[in-house]
């Protein structure tokens, strides 16, 4: 069994802590964070590089080609969407992905999905969990879409996954109105440890 941590921000409490939260940060991730032009993109941001910085060791942060943070040794992805901020931290290669279940193009569904997959969709939270699954995969890889279109990169059986060679478990939850994917490498069952934190 292999335990992953997630940690959830919520938007109020990072506009709230804003001053707070910009101490804890370098100046980089300051840098990086005002890229965001929309307000609320901005704050997930900040909220995010606060989890990394609270809950990783001081190692330096850096980013792969594939602009995923990392730091030596450690294992650990950030998300958000909508409300939320996550981060999870893991012994193992980890990805994480949160989306809002929410109205959708119907065309989305055969751009990301093969004709397999598609069969299963039918409701907006079958969508989302599809993309999550999707999302938190590639996350994990650590390569984004680079190495495969959408369509390609696989949700079934959900537990257990084979990608470019190598194996991946995967778990979902839902929390409210949202569809929360973690993807770990190797073949092991998941147990999530979700934390709610406050500032």
């Amino acid at each position: 069994m292999q335990e992953v941590t997630i940690y959830i921000l919520e938007l109020d409490d990072i506009k709230a802590n804003e001053d707070k939260i910009l101490k804890e940060l370098s100046s980089f991730q300051l840098m990086q964070s005002k890229k965001y032009k929309v307000r609320e993109d901005y704050l997930r941001s900040i909220g995010g590089f606060y989890l990394i910085n609270k809950y990783t060791s001081k190692n330096v942060l850096r980013h792969n080609k594939y602009g995923k943070p990392i730091k030596t040794g450690e294992y650990f992805n950030v998300a958000h969407s909508g409300k939320f901020v996550v981060f999870a931290k893991s012994d193992v290669q980890i990805g994480v992905d949160i989306e809002k279940i929410r109205d959708f193009k119907v065309g989305l569904i055969n751009y990301i999905c093969n004709e397999q997959d598609a069969k299963k969709i039918k409701t907006k939270q079958d969508f989302f969990k599809v993309w999550t699954l999707k999302e938190s995969l590639i996350k994990c890889v650590g390569t984004g879409f680079a190495k495969s279109s959408v369509k390609d990169v696989p949700i079934c059986p959900i537990e257990k996954r084979v990608y470019l060679g190598e194996d991946y478990s995967s778990k979902i939850e839902l929390i409210e109105d949202y569809v929360l994917a973690v993807c770990i490498k190797g073949l092991d069952d998941l147990s999530l440890d979700i934390e709610h934190i406050k500032l």
